[in-house]
């Protein structure tokens, strides 16, 4: 067997990265049409959230503890588009950044959640890094065609 060099090394790193967001985005659509078959659900599961519970435990074990499955299906049921997580890298915390409901919106009585508000400042930073990386990404191309 060959030696790979560095370079095919990072060729193959960088297509098994590919691979590996769409086959992500093709689990939780597969995932997404198995829940909605409520008469497989209710009869082998009894419920949806126990089907979700079984599949995190078994077929979405790597992301059992963060984001968790139930948070990964609901990004996936707001933006299903597959264009919209590749437009976003498939980073999940971006994706829930568009998510954002009017729930953030400030306390009437003028009190500030601190936990809340950081963590929709820390998801703002994860989606502008996102903007920024696919930005840097269009200038790289834009600039690479020119020369």
């Amino acid at each position: 067997m060959q030696k790979k060099s560095t370079s095919q090394k990072h060729a193959e790193l960088k297509s098994l990265g590919k691979d590996c967001r769409d086959k992500i985005w093709r689990r939780l659509q597969l995932t997404e049409e198995i829940l909605r078959d409520h008469e497989y659900v209710d009869a082998n599961f009894g419920s949806e959230a126990r089907l979700i519970e079984v599949l995190e435990a078994d077929e979405w074990s790597e992301f059992a503890s963060r984001p968790g499955l139930p948070t990964l299906l609901k990004l996936f049921r707001a933006h299903p588009d597959k264009r919209t997580w590749e437009l976003y890298k498939f980073d999940w915390v971006a994706i829930a950044e568009l998510s954002r409901s009017t729930k953030d919106e400030p306390d009437p009585k003028g009190r500030t959640d601190w936990k809340a508000e950081c963590q929709r400042l820390q998801l703002r930073v994860k989606e502008l890094e996102a903007e920024i990386r696919v930005l840097r990404e269009v200038l790289e191309k834009s600039t690479s065609v020119k020369s």
